[in-house]
């Protein structure tokens, strides 16, 4: 895990690629940030993008991510699209066009950036594929978090 000082804050990214294939009608854990113990993640920024599911007739494919937010509740985000339409979580705003929870631009940004994790409570993004294919396409994502010492 590669850490970078920036006024007095520590943050680092995580990034990669996800291969395998997800079955029609299921679910996948695409992506666990997990501090260490004795540390909290916060969001800073995510973003991942998921291609229309391969050769599909119907359905919908979502990425649904929790975590325990600021307010001390686990809190659920969906971005869900059709099965012909990219899914796609960015740095200015979800990219669904079946779903978005929130649904409001500034909530959604203001929903990332309120996302924390603990060691027993990480950050998970889960991928929904509930079209009639199975999903083979590869899918990027990224996050930064800023690393921030737990106090008990």
């Amino acid at each position: 895990m590669g850490m970078s000082q920036y006024t007095g804050k520590v943050y680092t990214r995580f990034a990669g690629t996800y291969t395998d294939t997800i079955p029609a009608a299921s679910n996948a854990t695409v992506m666990t940030l997990t501090p260490p113990e004795g540390f909290i993640y916060r969001l800073i920024k995510l973003y991942a993008e998921i291609a229309p599911v391969p050769a599909s007739g119907s359905g919908t494919h979502e990425l649904r991510w929790y975590s325990l937010c600021t307010a001390g509740t686990n809190e659920d985000f969906i971005v869900k699209s059709d099965h012909a339409s990219v899914c796609r979580i960015q740095m200015s705003g979800f990219a669904g066009d079946s779903l978005e929870q929130p649904a409001d631009l500034a909530d959604q940004l203001i929903a990332i950036n309120l996302m924390i994790g603990s060691n027993n409570d990480p950050i998970i993004i889960n991928y929904y594929n509930d079209a009639d294919t199975d999903q083979t396409s590869d899918f990027g994502y990224a996050a930064v978090v800023e690393i921030i010492r737990e106090v008990v």
